[in-house]
């Protein structure tokens, strides 16, 4: 979802960017996830694949490189409570440190994404052309799958905080790494509530994933 923001970064002449991804899997691995995800059998690849691209990673990068993660954590560690929870992030922060700590020696250093707003209830089932102002089309002809969706922006504040703080803690104790924000770009302070459009462009293509329009909300 965040191509659309690496090929503007590489519109600057500045950066040069590559991407690896498998759906649904954390990067680095770790476990549980919520739910017992990490043990059904759609998500057995995701260590040895996780293992295998942080691999060929660290073979080729270089001294001044970043490497940013970006994952839904606030799915991975949602319903974790109490011991479970613990072990989540303990198996989390040993894997991070673990990168950080190889990029380190390379000279490289590591970015981790920070929870975004989320929309539970955003069903997109159709094209996402469908959703797109046309003069053929006017508002009140829109699918039911493309109107706003709306959250609290405390709500999802409050939602998130123990996980931005557990980053947090992270981050301050892992030399060579940094948090990136992106909650405040696609739902700025001063608004009592997050919406999945801004200035009448889709910004979600579901609950949790960015179209173009807001990508390029984080540039």
């Amino acid at each position: 979802m965040l191509i659309p923001l690496g090929g503007k970064l590489v519109a600057t002449g500045r950066y040069d960017v590559a991407f690896i991804a498998r759906g649904g899997c954390p990067v680095p691995f770790y476990s549980p996830w919520s739910d017992g995800r990490d043990r059904l059998d759609r998500y057995w690849a995701c260590k040895p694949h996780a293992n295998h691209q942080l691999g060929a990673l660290l073979s080729s990068v270089s001294a001044g490189d970043q490497v940013v993660l970006v994952s839904n954590l606030a799915g991975y560690f949602d319903h974790l409570q109490g011991p479970e929870r613990l072990h989540a992030e303990a198996g989390y922060a040993t894997a991070i440190r673990s990168l950080a700590g190889a990029l380190r020696k390379k000279g490289a250093s590591l970015i981790i994404f920070a929870p975004m707003p989320s929309f539970p209830d955003n069903r997109v089932s159709g094209p996402l052309t469908l959703c797109q102002r046309e003069w053929y089309r006017p508002a009140w002809a829109t699918a039911p799958q493309c109107r706003p969706q709306l959250v609290s922006r405390q709500g999802q504040l409050d939602q998130l905080l123990p996980l931005d703080r557990f980053l947090e803690q992270l981050v301050a104790t892992t030399p060579g790494t940094a948090l990136f924000r992106p909650f405040d770009s696609l739902c700025p302070s001063g608004t009592s509530r997050c919406s999945t459009y801004r200035n009448g462009d889709l910004l979600y293509s579901d609950g949790i994933h960015l179209t173009n329009a807001g990508a390029l909300l984080l540039y």
